[in-house]
């Protein structure tokens, strides 16, 4: 029966792109985006990209960054539950750690924890997002072993000054308070669900002269007091304590014409002071965090650097990071100061041969009250050389070697054929390696009793390939991709207790990992009929691992990988006229298991959302939407639950 509704669920998916190809001339639809480090459309760009506009962002109506990415084809989310709790990524199976995140080029990752948490990142200053799936350390250095995420920020004025506001209502209903001591006390229906969250955004540009000003600032206040029935623990209703948000950010560009080309200056600034109310299964009511986030950049890039024939893309940066955990019984606060130069140049050689070539640094300082004071400096340089053979043939190899202050040099490479088969159809394959540094936490972590750091630690190594199809038509885009993932001295956690006792557990890191990953993933946009639009993803994710925490396996004990669910679906259909939009989405993510040895499983679970919008003129437009429409009680991550049904209506004012 599984089988069936399956092959069915592909069917859908498949039909009306079948009909959007069949019925439709291709034609080139122009996108261009920066995987190779200098500008290509997606369509003979490298590997499986996705680029998100602007337009799609504000279509979308998400409110955040971690809701539209989950809708992609191998991105996987773990969400902590309530808005402005922690947010991390994984894509085609990866650890958040392994995902890059940049703004501007420039790495959010940090030396100290690794992964980036999305829910510090606003919308409201984005123009675009990249997506580029697959090892690309060859061009970018260590933690991009699944992908790497690029947002790039506006800088272009368009003259306008836009207001946007936003209200988050749950349903009140009488529940119960369950304290740290598991004590339950019942509690009224609260009216102030109704009101539960408020957003507010402000986004201005303007021309000064021939420099281009972009400035935007947006305020959040959420107490996440929302209602949900756990059937898990206490078999009532239950209210979400010590959730509460408070935050804040604001950005700010300035850009100019130089040398043929544009340079600038853009800083963000954003500030979370958050409840941290732990799981459902280990209650806190006096946890909270204050998080403090800072980034500047300076930049120049031009086509025609000295002579036509070489280009140039430089930026510099200072960024600086704030923890502060409120924990009476175990308090923390963990500073980072991070500075790096960043620049590539391509050199056209020939008309069919270029070289592209670049190199960074990069200086961490991180200032603990856990892993004390601590420094790492890095770098690398990269060579790629595009070739043309053929009109419509491009192969190109990258290669880059990094060097680290606390580990050896690291070579990585990447090898990538792109044949254009026509005008809006490429065929694609490519294959690469790419590494992981250990964090300051893997390495340095005192003993605190239930964990410690491993100071031998090694740097993970995985190793990658695809092959897969991109077209784009007026009508159709359209991505299909096999890959597989390998990864070796993964760093994973094992306990040195040999007590079975769950609470007797001491852990340390450890390079043991040894995981693969097959899989396939499909993206897909089509046009069925005037205004009528179907969206859907959908990625497999199938994995062995053959060195686990606890035991060392072969393909034929077939062991998925924690955390990675078989098979995940998001589709949309949406009516996109002049006046109004309106659509609705679902997304089913499938059973995963939360263990090596594969003995206890995550439920799978069903989401349903509805969003309209309307354009009252030119000024004015109202939209209203419903998260988790069937009210479905569900948890992302194991004990971590996720809102209930819920309500936004807001405006936006454009002068």
């Amino acid at each position: 029966m599984y089988n069936r509704r399956f092959a069915a669920l592909i069917l859908i998916f498949c039909l009306p792109v079948t009909l959007a190809v069949a019925d439709n001339e291709l034609e080139m639809k122009e996108i261009v985006v920066t995987a190779t480090r200098t500008v290509e459309e997606v369509l003979t760009a490298p590997g499986h990209i996705t680029v998100i506009d602007e337009e799609e962002i504000s279509r979308s109506g998400v409110r955040n960054l971690s809701d539209l990415l989950t809708r992609q084809a191998g991105v996987k989310i773990n969400d902590y539950g309530a808005e402005g709790a922690v947010k991390s990524i994984s894509i085609r199976g990866s650890a958040s750690e392994q995902v890059l995140i940049l703004i501007n080029g420039t790495r959010l990752n940090d030396s100290r924890q690794g992964g980036a948490n999305l829910a510090q990142v606003p919308l409201d200053n984005v123009e675009k997002i990249e997506i580029i799936r697959g090892g690309f350390s060859s061009l970018y250095g260590a933690d991009a072993v699944g992908g790497v995420i690029n947002i790039i920020t506006k800088k272009s004025a368009d003259g306008q000054f836009k207001l946007k506001v936003e209200n988050g209502s749950y349903i009140p209903r009488a529940a119960v308070e369950v304290s740290e001591s598991s004590t339950e006390t019942p509690v009224e229906a609260n009216w102030l669900d109704l009101v539960d969250t408020q957003k507010m955004s402000l986004n201005y540009s303007n021309n000064l002269g021939n420099i281009d000003l972009v400035a935007t600032g947006s305020f959040i206040r959420a107490a996440n007091a929302f209602v949900w029935n756990d059937t898990e623990y206490i078999d009532d209703y239950r209210r979400r304590i010590n959730a509460d948000l408070l935050g804040g950010s604001g950005y700010l560009s300035l850009t100019a014409p130089l040398s043929g080309g544009s340079t600038g200056v853009n800083a963000s600034l954003n500030y979370q002071d958050v409840g941290a109310p732990g799981s459902t299964s280990f209650v806190s009511t006096t946890t909270r965090q204050q998080d403090l986030s800072a980034l500047a950049q300076v930049f120049f890039t031009t086509n025609s650097f000295l002579t036509d024939l070489l280009s140039l893309d430089a930026k510099a940066f200072y960024k600086f990071s704030s923890l502060n955990y409120e924990n009476p019984a175990d308090p923390a606060d963990h500073d980072l100061h991070a500075f790096g130069f960043d620049a590539s140049q391509e050199l056209l050689v020939l008309d069919f041969l270029s070289v592209v070539y670049g190199g960074n640094l990069l200086v961490d300082l991180a200032d603990s009250s856990v892993i004390d004071d601590q420094t790492r400096i890095s770098g690398g340089v990269f060579l790629e050389v595009p070739i043309y053979p053929l009109p419509q043939l491009s192969i190109i190899p990258v290669a880059r070697y990094d060097l680290y202050s606390d580990f050896p040099g690291s070579l990585n490479f990447k090898l990538s054929t792109v044949y254009a088969a026509g005008d809006s159809l490429s065929f694609k394959l490519s294959g690469g390696s790419s590494y992981r540094a250990p964090t300051f936490n893997d390495l340095y972590w005192p003993d605190l009793g239930w964990s410690l750091g491993n100071p031998d630690l090694t740097p993970e190594k995985g190793y990658y390939g695809e092959v897969g199809v991109t077209a784009a038509t007026s009508r159709l885009t359209l991505d299909a991709f096999a890959f597989a993932r390998y990864m070796l001295d993964s760093i994973q956690w094992v306990d040195l207790d040999p007590d079975p006792d769950p609470l007797a557990y001491r852990g340390q890191p450890a390079n043991i990992g040894e995981i693969f990953y097959p899989g396939f993933e499909m993206n897909a946009e089509v046009n069925l009929v005037s205004g009528l639009w179907f969206t859907g993803a959908y990625a497999f994710l199938y994995s062995f691992i053959l060195e686990g925490a606890s035991a060392t396996y072969t393909f034929k004990d077939n062991k998925r990988a924690p955390y990675s669910p078989m098979h995940s679906f998001d589709a949309a259909l949406e009516y996109r006229g002049k006046l109004l939009e309106a659509g609705v989405s679902g997304e089913y993510v499938g059973t995963y298991y939360i263990d090596d040895a594969n003995t206890t499983e995550q439920d799978a679970y069903f989401l349903l959302n509805a969003l309209i919008r309307y354009r009252v003129n030119e000024l004015l437009t109202l939209q209203a939407s419903v998260d988790n429409l069937l009210n479905s009680t569900y948890e992302v991550l194991p004990d971590y639950i996720a809102p209930p049904v819920s309500f936004w209506l807001g405006g936006e004012l454009t002068l």
